[in-house]
């Protein structure tokens, strides 16, 4: 239990004295997390093709590292100036811009970005594609951003979201596979 005391304490020193790194890193951490899951558990679970893709997995963990941790981090800080209120009310009224402005922009940027790397193109580039991806995260993210911003302090809503990001991640990396994006 002090090891894993002090492990968060060095986070959480780490976190207030160079944020945007610290949620950088984290957010590639959790992304290659994902992919290691959506690429090895899931096939396994389900009886469908085994073996570790390392390109993809860079892929993944390198989008993470300087795509959405620095973005995520900026919108955060955002959102926490621009709304600082706390309770409910507030948590819901600064879910309603994350999921109707921020994740609609976010998520085509993401995957054309993934998708620019890969011969995936093509499934991408269609709107039905961006329209499939966000009904899916918002089936996801709406409820867990209220209680991200209800529950979980400013500095460490990046990391929660990280946490959701984990299911989010291998979802996304699964049907980019699959080529159902």
């Amino acid at each position: 239990m002090g090891r894993l005391k002090a492990v968060w304490e060095k986070y959480l020193w780490c976190l207030e004295k160079k944020p945007l790194l610290t949620k950088s890193l984290t957010s590639a951490a959790m992304g290659g997390i994902g992919d290691i899951i959506a690429q090895l558990l899931v096939p396994y679970v389900f009886g469908g093709v085994s073996g570790f893709d390392l390109v993809r997995w860079i892929r993944f963990v390198f989008l993470n590292l300087v795509f959405v941790g620095p973005v995520c981090h900026a919108w955060l800080t955002i959102l926490v100036k621009r709304m600082p209120k706390p309770g409910l009310k507030w948590a819901v009224l600064r879910m309603i811009p994350d999921q109707i402005l921020f994740t609609p922009i976010f998520n085509f940027l993401l995957l054309s970005l993934l998708f620019s790397m890969t011969d995936l193109v093509p499934q991408w580039a269609s709107a039905a594609a961006l329209w499939s991806t966000l009904k899916a995260g918002w089936c996801l993210w709406p409820a867990a951003q209220i209680l991200n911003f209800w529950v979980v302090p400013p500095p460490l809503q990046q990391l929660y979201i990280n946490f959701v990001a984990l299911a989010w991640n291998t979802y996304l990396s699964t049907r980019a596979a699959s080529g159902m994006l």
